[in-house]
């Protein structure tokens, strides 16, 4: 958008202003021939810390359709941020989006966050991948290698899963609305809460136990302790107590005394997969120079145990939420 000139009055769908660090959804709408369809100015996203691991809250844009805009989404810089986790790993509770008709990825965009942006951030986008549906993966992001497009792809990462048998169906897969369920009597969501706090209090209880051994507080103890530990000695107790918690890796990778280049990357290509926020603080920090930031990259595309956890605690925690909200309908 150029803004140097005279401008005519643009039409916005539905324009957010911040700073609400919430969980919330804009869902099931539709935005024709708009200059924006969804704009997120100031802070929307946030982490809370829960157990061992982070559970992230914030705006998520999902299942809506967009057609004919110059801007489909749009993050405001400096600071417009939505949650870093939109929509899941789950073909019943991906994104949900529709993209539709092509976009010149130069002065039409979908979505968009200029380079001035506020970084390290990083938004895990999930959709629907079927071949038959190509308008459910954002365009101007990142090409099927994973390079990036444009300056949105320093913000956005593009995952599909699985890819599905059937193409995109809105009614199947975009049935998990407020709305949706609203019609259930109380006891049917007193039931289904119950079951979704266990099955959320199960993965926490996962994460403790698996990641930094069930000790976290120790490790990050050790990681910035002062005077700091010789760096082969950490890289020796961090392999140890592997799989590690995001956050006991970000402290590796933020330490005031840099671990050995060699230490630390032995210590991420055990780690690996590594999640789109580490990386994106690789990226920031710029720790690690090009020959061990591609040592690491070319190892571990498999999902690691963290991530797999991870995944399951933001779907579990989605799943609490939506049956908590509808007990105060």
């Amino acid at each position: 958008m150029d803004t140097t000139g005279t401008q005519e009055v643009g039409s916005i769908g539905i324009w957010f202003h911040g700073e609400q660090v919430a969980d919330n959804r804009i869902y099931d709408n539709e935005f024709h021939d708009l200059t924006v369809g969804n704009v997120a100015e100031g802070r929307h996203d946030t982490l809370y810390v829960g157990g061992t691991s982070f559970i992230t809250t914030g705006l998520q844009w999902l299942c809506n359709v967009y057609e004919g805009e110059v801007f489909d989404q749009f993050l405001l810089s400096p600071d417009g941020t939505i949650k870093t986790q939109q929509g899941f790993n789950n073909p019943t509770a991906t994104a949900g989006n529709v993209f539709e008709g092509l976009k010149n990825c130069t002065n039409q965009f979908e979505p968009k966050v200029f380079g001035s942006h506020a970084a390290p951030y990083m938004v895990t986008y999930h959709y629907y991948s079927n071949a038959d549906s190509p308008d459910n993966r954002p365009e101007c992001v990142e090409n099927e290698d994973n390079s990036n497009i444009t300056l949105t792809g320093n913000y956005y990462n593009i995952e599909h899963g699985l890819v599905q048998d059937v193409p995109f169906d809105s009614e199947a897969h975009c049935a998990n609305g407020i709305l949706d369920a609203a019609s259930q009597s109380v006891e049917v969501h007193m039931a289904a809460y119950a079951t979704k706090y266990a099955q959320l209090r199960s993965v926490l209880e996962a994460c403790v136990g698996q990641l930094d051994n069930g000790e976290k507080e120790e490790v990050l103890d050790a990681i910035q302790a002062d005077p700091a530990w010789p760096s082969h000695q950490l890289r020796g107790y961090l392999l140890a107590r592997s799989p590690l918690s995001e956050e006991a890796i970000l402290a590796a990778i933020n330490r005031t005394e840099p671990m050995d280049p060699w230490h630390l990357s032995q210590v991420l290509i055990a780690n690996s997969r590594l999640s789109a926020r580490i990386w994106a603080e690789l990226d920031h920090t710029g720790i690690l120079s090009p020959f061990f930031y591609n040592m690491v990259l070319e190892h571990g595309q498999d999902q690691s145990v963290r991530e797999v956890l991870m995944e399951e605690l933001a779907l579990r925690s989605y799943e609490k939420d939506m049956e908590q909200r509808l007990l105060v309908l």
